[in-house]
């Protein structure tokens, strides 16, 4: 809800006041001083719903990355570009284990080559 469509139902929501008999000093204050804290209130409470929209967004999007992220990964596994070894270095249907770090993945593909000339 915004805070400006509140506005017309706060003027609208006094006009009954302004036909009753003037009230005491005291009591004005009072009111004002009830109406500040409640624009007050309501300005911190559309600030917070602000900041949820622009977090919702920022976390959809991050999800829709890793989502898109995670499908190529998929494809990755699916097309063989990742090689698939078992614990023995053989390849093993779609079973896929990581190899270790690059130079020992580099030494396993150069025996999975030799082996398959």
């Amino acid at each position: 809800m915004r805070f400006s469509s509140l506005i017309p139902g706060v003027v609208f929501a006094t006009f009954p006041l302004l036909g009753q008999e003037p009230a005491a000093p005291a009591a004005a204050d009072e009111l004002r001083t009830s109406v500040r804290e409640w624009i007050e209130t309501m300005q911190k409470v559309q600030l917070e719903e602000d900041n949820w929209e622009k977090d919702r967004e920022e976390l959809k999007g991050y999800k829709e990355g890793l989502e898109k992220e995670i499908e190529d990964l998929k494809q990755q596994i699916e097309s063989d570009v990742l090689p698939n070894f078992t614990l023995a270095g053989f390849t093993s249907g779609r079973a896929a284990v990581h190899p270790g770090s690059p130079a020992t993945a580099a030494v396993v593909r150069e025996l999975f080559d030799r082996l398959h000339q």
